[in-house]
């Protein structure tokens, strides 16, 4: 798809209208131009974790959180040789966020690939949301509203194996024996999670994340999720299955 804004849906304008319209954050066009290639280059890799830090979403998904944003996005840049989108907020404003699962926050550490401004076709990164008057950075809130539809739209909500509530932290659980199941792996909710977790399949799943997640370490998680198994790891211990 070339670049600009989604066609709009019904449903999408329900869901815009549930946005709430908190106070501007500004438009970040220092941060903008700040992140632009050098003159003479068509791309250049910029570090997150300073100024701004990028979301990182699949591009179908991504497709459905534009159709619900709408105007109120910001810039995106497409990767279509990886199948990605990228939007950027402010540095540090996606750390209330909570776990979203199918995305990742890049901040400090990472780099990530920008475009020079005008280049919106292509088979490398371009502009798949043009800044329009400046405007480079999208508001938090919006972007997490909008994730949370489309990656739910998507993937269909979770249900805790343990309480059977729906939940938009699912943590993977597998143990040998269960009441669903020998050898199968679950998902739980953060609370549940505390209780069916041993401490070692916990330190595995932080283990894991960290290897894969650019901005954590198993001792100094940084992103959401990051930070939600570390407290899933130390409920985990404090639990009766520790000793």
């Amino acid at each position: 798809m070339t670049g600009g804004l989604p066609r709009r849906l019904p449903s999408d304008d329900i869901r815009r209208a549930a946005l709430t319209t908190p106070p501007e954050d500004g438009n970040g066009f220092d941060a903008f131009a700040a992140a632009l290639p050098p003159p003479g280059e068509d791309h250049e890799a910029r570090p997150a974790g300073l100024v701004w830090d990028a979301i990182r979403i699949s591009t179908p998904v991504g497709e459905r959180a534009l159709g619900v944003l709408h105007e109120r996005s910001g810039a995106v840049v497409e990767d279509p040789r990886c199948g990605l989108l990228y939007w950027f907020i402010r540095h540090g404003t996606a750390d209330q966020w909570g776990p979203l699962g199918h995305l990742r926050v890049l901040g400090d550490g990472v780099y990530v690939v920008i475009p020079r401004h005008g280049i919106t076709t292509g088979p490398a990164p371009h502009w798949r949301v043009p800044p329009r008057m400046g405007r480079f950075l999208t508001h938090p809130d919006h972007l997490h509203a909008a994730l949370r539809h489309a990656i739910r739209d998507a993937f269909g909500p979770h249900h805790c194996a343990g309480c059977g509530r729906e939940t938009d932290e699912p943590i993977p659980f597998h143990r040998e024996h269960t009441e669903w199941g020998p050898g199968l792996t679950h998902r739980v909710c953060l609370t549940c999670a505390r209780e069916y977790l041993r401490p070692q399949q916990a330190e595995a799943l932080v283990e894991e994340h960290a290897a894969q997640c650019p901005a954590c370490r198993p001792d100094r998680p940084r992103c959401p999720l990051g930070r939600v198994l570390a407290r899933v790891l130390k409920g985990a211990r404090a639990h009766r299955w520790a000793g």
